[in-house]
Order: C-alpha cells, then structure tokens, then sequence
C-alpha cells in the first residue's frame, strides 16, 4: 500500500477497498520480488548518435535497445512511459535531417509511429496520468513554447504564450497541473506550474542559479528538480509543490531526477567521465551501483506517473463492469 495513501484517503476507502489493498498488498509485493528484474527505467543514450534504452531497477540487466538507430546524427531521446507501460513517447530526429518530432512506440521498441508530423521541432514529451494527453515542447510557432496534444497526435494546441523559452513539462499525478522551466524571469532558467490548460501560471523557484528538469513525486507533494544554487554544480533538490517551498537537497552532484512509482527511489543522470545512470534510494540516502557508465540521458520510470487517486477511480471503474 505504501506511504502514498494518507490517513484520510484510507479513511475514507470503503470497506470493500480496504480490504483489497491489504490482501491484494500482498500480493503485489510478492509479485514486485519475483519479478524485480523486469525492464522499468527507460533512457537515452549515446554521443555523435543516442538510442532509447531499457534496465531494471536494480541494473542487473543489460541495457535493452529499443530504437537501434546507428546512423549519424540520429538522436532518440527523451522517453517517456505510458501510464499503462504498454508504450513509450520520445522524440527523434530519424527523418534524415535536422527536424525533430514526437514518436510512439511499444515497450519493445515494435511499431514506431510519427505523432506529431510538423515542420518544426518538437520535444521532450510527457505523457497525462489518464494517458489520454501528451504535452511537449514545439518551435512551431517561432519559439519554444508548451503544447498539449491527444496520445494519437490529434488536436495539437498551445498551452503557453511567451517570447522567452519554455522547455520540460512534466505533468501532476492528478492531471491538473503540468510544471515546466522556463527563462522568462529576466533570462534566468526557473521552474513554473499553470494549470494543465495553460492557465494560472506560478513561479515556484526564484533563485539566480539555473533550476530545471522538474519531475513530480507519486504522491503529488513533491517536485524534485536539478539546480546550480549550491555553487559546486549541477544537484538534485525537491521542494513543496504547492508553493516550492521547503528545499531540500537530495543528491550532491547530478541532473534529470525521475520518481519510482511507490516514491522511495529517484533515477537521473550523474557526473562522471563520462556520465552514469544513477539511482538514488531516498530512505537509505545511498546510491545503487547500476554499473552503466556512458553518454546518460533523460532517464524515466515505468508507472511513476501513476497516483493513487487514479488508482481508486480505474478500480471503481473495473468494479462497476464486475457488477453490472
């Protein structure tokens, strides 16, 4: 069940819920054990070219290829999970020149489709809790700007209108709000939160050092960021989400932290020669050796998007069609 059920969400489980969870707890722990060597971290990866790749949460398997575009110039980057794990958004520039686009494609890299189809970039994708929206960054319209577009690439619109830039959105688990960095406040690279239609735009951190690559915590009550304010470099700190208060540095040196579905782990990118997948155990405040050491990019976990909120509702849902 985890910690991110609170007292007052079991409270207010009825009787029938509470049950399932505690029974049926169990067995999804057993399952998590048997099965902990199943695929769950995706990643890009490479330097003059970069594929998508997959690993465990322990780095006990090798990386998996998913994309195996070897030519030149070639990037795919940016992955991101479906809430249901069956596919992954990223973007890709494998058209043969210098545009880049949104994909689709399996959890084992099968059936690649062209979401987005513009003239223009569009990047770093992520994927609604309901699995329904994907938001991205587009120069479609002259410079970057937040867009939102159905998950078959259908009815693209702008989410955000600003001369500066606006990069990275990342999405809350109860849908309603999308965070994203941008340089708007006096060029300065800073953190924002609006709405998840655009609307009510908040500055969350305000500091002269550069804060970016924002990622939400399962539970909704975090923001995990990558920021320079320490003057040593590039460091991995949360902060409240509601108001970004509470800053709290997690780890001393690396960039792009991405949650763990049940909120007791982080995976980014960490310092090195060159650079290393790390995976941060946030109880223990100790890394896990995955032993990948290369180009790191951009690294997401499967079903880190998923809340329990959502949870509840699509069980409520299922139990519905059990009774009707």
């Amino acid at each position: 069940m985890g910690g991110n059920i609170n007292r007052q969400l079991w409270l207010s489980l009825p009787t029938f819920w509470r049950c399932f969870f505690l029974f049926g707890g169990m067995f999804f722990i057993t399952t998590d054990v048997a099965f902990n060597q199943e695929p769950v971290i995706a990643f890009s990866m490479g330097h003059q070219h970069s594929n998508i790749f997959l690993i465990d949460e322990e780095g006990k398997l090798e990386p998996l290829n998913l994309t195996q575009q070897e030519a030149q110039g070639q990037r795919n980057g940016h992955p991101t999970w479906s809430p249901d794990g069956t596919q992954i958004a990223f973007d890709t520039n494998r058209k043969g020149n210098a545009n880049y686009e949104i994909f689709l494609m399996n959890f084992d890299g099968a059936n690649p489709k062209n979401l987005s189809k513009s003239e223009k970039d569009d990047k770093e994708p992520a994927w609604s809790p309901k699995g329904n929206k994907i938001c991205f960054k587009s120069k479609r319209d002259g410079n970057w700007e937040i867009y939102l577009m159905n998950a078959n690439g259908q009815n693209p619109i702008r989410l955000t209108n600003h001369p500066k830039t606006d990069k990275e959105p990342n999405w809350s688990p109860d849908g309603k709000s999308i965070v994203f960095t941008s340089n708007r406040n006096d060029g300065n690279w800073d953190i924002y939160k609006m709405d998840a239609d655009g609307q009510n735009v908040i500055l969350l951190t305000d500091d002269p050092a550069k804060d970016d690559r924002a990622s939400w915590s399962p539970d909704g009550r975090q923001i995990a960021f990558t920021s320079t304010r320490d003057g040593k470099g590039a460091a991995i700190y949360t902060m409240d989400a509601i108001d970004g208060q509470n800053v709290k540095k997690i780890a001393k040196a690396g960039v792009a932290p991405y949650w763990s579905p049940d909120g007791t782990k982080m995976v980014y990118t960490a310092p090195a020669q060159p650079l290393r997948l790390a995976i941060r155990d946030l109880a223990q405040k100790k890394d896990i050796d995955t032993g990948i050491v290369a180009h790191i990019y951009f690294p997401s976990w499967k079903g880190a998007q998923w809340s329990p909120i959502e949870l509840i509702e699509k069980l409520n849902t299922f139990w519905g069609v059990m009774k009707q």
